[in-house]
């Protein structure tokens, strides 16, 4: 055996023996010639050791391109010897790309919003839409007249069938009429005594209902806390979204400046409590959760059929349910992407975000939890969501008016010296919502005015979202 191989003892251990073939540049030299690895091989093992990811996959690549030009057909007059090696520079491990150009930003026009006329020159004879997909195109680009919104919102929220006739869409309503009226009649139903046994509805029911008058005093002392702390009644802390407010309830804190809503008698409060009850009965495992009110508000404002509203509510929570999990999953994988978007966008603004311990972006919860519903005039939140609703150009545009708002306030943030505590706030200095009125005295009012040097801010969607 002598003869044929060479041993010798290990050094880490004396009773090992290593075992070598007298010629024991045969393998270097095949490693060589395949250009496995670097020119000098020697170091392979320790390379392998320290890092055996890199080094695997580097040999790989080397033995691919190593049998694709062996391989290949050479073309005439083309020498048939191996491919030249590669060259001596080592392989980069990623390509890390550090600033990306978007190009200049297009100036783009809203359109005029969709009219009655429009709209019933894409009915048929049977009452069934035509060229829906066009249709939808001008929703997004130029929104709703405020009297098409009661119909066609059912369309867009998934109440009616963009396909169905009339006779199909009468017998729908029929049939979810039926159907709302039963889940109500399951709360409506359950004595003291029971609800007593059921601490789940007992606890949602506290939460909606409209809470008594209080005294005065109370009153007082609980406004003043709310201006000395200068956060409104929805806690902009994502850990306080499942806790109810002291001395409040949902419903009765809910666009109260809104003469559709105000007034402690008014009966809008009645049927926000009703269909908030009654969409418990209709999602048992989500149930109710603080924010579905300032959904519903809006709905139930422009459709003024507590049926119909009910139903376009159930429709809009199928686009947002994930939002009001008790995991949060859904609203961490938003705002992830919002800070993916961000980074590309701006990266400036989000190295100064990080800077100040806000790269988390948790002060856009609120932004994507309700659709900005407290963050625009009411009005234009109306002319918002019907965009949104329509999916176009996809289901996160959203996630790109949050990039709006933050490119608004880029200036103010970044050159105000700004902390993290003022960045939490930052949602508070857009502009207030003027006063709005129901729909048989609104359309008849002039448009909302607002503040000098708000009109940039508040007309934020009529650039972005088309």
């Amino acid at each position: 055996m002598l003869q044929l191989e060479r041993m010798s003892h290990s050094p880490q251990d004396s009773r090992l023996y290593l075992v070598f073939p007298h010629d024991s540049s045969a393998l270097s030299n095949s490693f060589h010639h395949l250009q496995l690895f670097d020119q000098d091989s020697s170091n392979v093992v320790s390379r392998f050791l320290q890092d055996p990811y890199s080094t695997t996959f580097s040999s790989f690549s080397r033995v691919t391109n190593f049998f694709r030009g062996a391989l290949q057909p050479q073309p005439e007059g083309a020498s048939s010897d191996l491919p030249p090696p590669p060259d001596d520079e080592p392989e980069p491990g990623f390509e890390v790309i550090s600033c990306v150009e978007l190009g200049p930003r297009p100036t783009v026009e809203r359109g005029p919003p969709v009219t009655e006329e429009e709209w019933t020159r894409h009915v048929g004879p049977e009452g069934r839409l035509q060229q829906v997909p066009e249709l939808k195109n001008r929703i997004f680009s130029g929104g709703l007249s405020p009297g098409l919104r009661r119909e066609a919102w059912k369309f867009l929220l998934g109440y009616l069938s963009w396909e169905g006739t009339a006779e199909e869409h009468k017998a729908h309503v029929r049939k979810k009429t039926d159907e709302y009226f039963r889940m109500k009649l399951q709360w409506k139903s359950v004595s003291p005594e029971q609800e007593r046994r059921n601490s789940l509805l007992h606890g949602y029911r506290s939460l909606i209902e409209p809470a008594p008058l209080l005294p005065l005093e109370r009153v007082l002392r609980w406004g003043l806390a709310l201006v000395a702390s200068g956060d409104g009644p929805l806690y902009s802390s994502p850990l306080c979204i499942l806790r109810p407010v002291p001395a409040e309830r949902d419903v009765s804190r809910t666009d109260r400046n809104n003469k559709f809503y105000e007034g402690p008698e008014n009966p809008g409060l009645g049927l926000l409590n009703d269909i908030l009850l009654t969409y418990c009965m209709y999602h048992f495992d989500l149930g109710y959760v603080q924010g579905m009110s300032d959904l519903l508000s809006p709905i139930l404002y422009v459709i003024q059929n507590e049926v119909d509203a009910f139903w376009c509510f159930c429709g809009f929570m199928e686009l947002v349910q994930g939002n009001f999990e008790e995991s949060q999953e859904t609203m961490k994988r938003q705002l992830g992407c919002l800070l993916l978007l961000l980074r590309v966008l701006d990266p400036p603004l989000c190295d100064f975000l990080d800077s100040q311990d806000s790269g988390s972006l948790c002060f856009c919860f609120r932004w994507l939890l309700i659709w900005f519903k407290r963050e625009f005039p009411f009005l234009d939140v109306l002319r918002l969501w019907e965009v949104l609703w329509t999916g176009l150009p996809g289901p996160n545009l959203h996630l790109l008016v949050a990039c709006a708002i933050l490119d608004m306030e880029r200036d103010t943030l970044m050159l105000s010296g700004f902390g993290s505590n003022e960045i939490l706030k930052v949602r508070r200095r857009l502009p207030p919502a003027p006063p709005t009125y129901p729909p048989t005295q609104s359309w008849a009012r002039p448009g909302p005015q607002y503040p000098r040097g708000a009109g940039a801010q508040c007309g934020i969607i009529e650039s972005l979202v088309s």
